[in-house]
């Protein structure tokens, strides 16, 4: 038996991306807005020691921070996050979920 599901838009988290194009750094980031008590922070950083926050969303708020671009709408938006900073020969970038 095959079976085929096909979720309707914004009712399912999408994946998580990650793009270079022209030299511009991408991600974009699914969000569960019925999620409470957690930070979701996608950061980057020239080494593995200093990392910088790029943006950031406290229990479901809108995203902020520079490299906050856009963000899609319903129950499981997905927010677009450039890095301004992108030009260095090597970036690091992490994405991290922190308890509040």
């Amino acid at each position: 038996m095959n079976a085929t599901f096909t979720p309707q838009p914004g009712h399912q988290p999408g994946p998580l991306a990650f793009t270079c194009d022209g030299g511009q750094t991408q991600f974009t980031v699914p969000r569960n807005l019925r999620v409470r008590g957690f930070r979701l922070i996608v950061e980057a950083g020239d080494s593995l020691l200093a990392w910088e926050s790029l943006a950031e969303s406290a229990s479901g708020a809108v995203p902020t921070g520079p490299g906050f671009d856009s963000e899609t709408s319903g129950t499981f938006p997905t927010m677009t996050v450039q890095d301004p900073e992108d030009d260095d020969a090597r970036r690091f970038y992490r994405l991290r979920a922190v308890a509040e």
